[in-house]
């Protein structure tokens, strides 16, 4: 009898503590609250799309001049480096004076038509060194072979759901040798700019979803962005949210510690889910599916 009012009484304090958790999951913290104090309805999510749908935004007149250089966009049939693709040949560069470097040619749409189209395309595995000096080897066009050479490293992978050690090396195999043969082959062919994109998530520290009784919301669930220059990136794997995070940290040390006078090297770490068309993994694959669970 009292086996089972224990039992009973244990049950029940732990459907009240799971509904604790949940709770201070759902709310928006204080702290949130005043950092953005206004949280858009449903409805003025719809307008924004509308108007935005009907006039777009035109990034063009913000564009930086035409340089005199060539480039070679790695990852460029991808997200960022397909949109850093077609702003270089909105400035003006010709198709000819850059050079998409990735596993798999271009599917987007965009980078598919106009002179988009003309780019060249010369697939490499970046975790291949020798298919990646391959691809920075190969002759350029007169018109532009003599010009300084830009490299733009975007390719990644990308795999947040990751914690365990275990799985370290699905992320790393890309983003730590991946990013060690890029900026190799980079340097060896002569390039004097190396510029590799980051993650913010290198800042975020492990939440800890087991909120104590007398907490409202998980302990560390809001964290306020550090200026990079301060941040302390390198930290034992356990002070990172994930895997992903913790390989784009040693790729960004490794970027920035081969700046040199003659080959400057530098890193930009976006600082919020980066998704822009149909075929992003932010939010792209999560509309195509309609209904997503929390």
């Amino acid at each position: 009898m009292f086996l089972l009012l224990g039992v009973s009484i244990g049950l029940v304090l732990l459907g009240l503590y799971l509904w604790h958790v949940d709770h201070g999951m759902r709310v928006v913290p204080a702290e949130v609250i005043k950092l953005s104090p206004h949280r858009w309805t449903d409805e003025e999510v719809r307008e924004t799309y509308k108007r935005l749908a009907a006039k777009p935004l035109d990034w063009t007149p913000h564009l930086p001049p035409k340089l005199d250089r060539r480039y070679i966009v790695v990852g460029g049939s991808g997200l960022v480096g397909g949109f850093l693709v077609l702003q270089l040949l909105a400035r003006g560069q010709s198709p000819e004076s850059i050079r998409i470097v990735d596993f798999r040619k271009p599917f987007r749409e965009d980078l598919n038509r106009g002179k988009a189209k003309e780019v060249e395309f010369v697939q490499a595995d970046i975790t291949n060194m020798k298919t990646v000096k391959a691809a920075f080897a190969k002759p350029w066009p007169k018109s532009v072979a003599s010009l300084p050479m830009t490299v733009v490293h975007t390719a990644a992978s990308i795999r947040p759901g990751e914690r365990n050690k275990i799985f370290l090396n699905q992320c790393a195999i890309v983003n730590i040798n991946g990013t060690e043969n890029v900026l190799g082959a980079a340097r060896d062919a002569g390039a004097s700019i190396f510029l590799a994109t980051s993650s913010a998530s290198i800042s975020i520290r492990p939440v800890s979803f087991w909120i104590a009784p007398w907490r409202t919301t998980p302990k560390g669930y809001v964290q306020i962005y550090k200026d990079p220059e301060r941040d302390e990136t390198l930290r034992p794997h356990g002070d990172y949210f994930s895997n992903y995070a913790w390989t784009k940290a040693r790729a960004e040390d490794i970027v920035l510690k081969a700046n040199a006078p003659r080959f400057r090297t530098g890193c930009i770490r976006p600082a919020c889910a980066i998704y822009g068309n149909k075929y992003d993994i932010s939010f792209g694959s999560n509309m195509a599916q309609g209904h997503v669970e929390t």
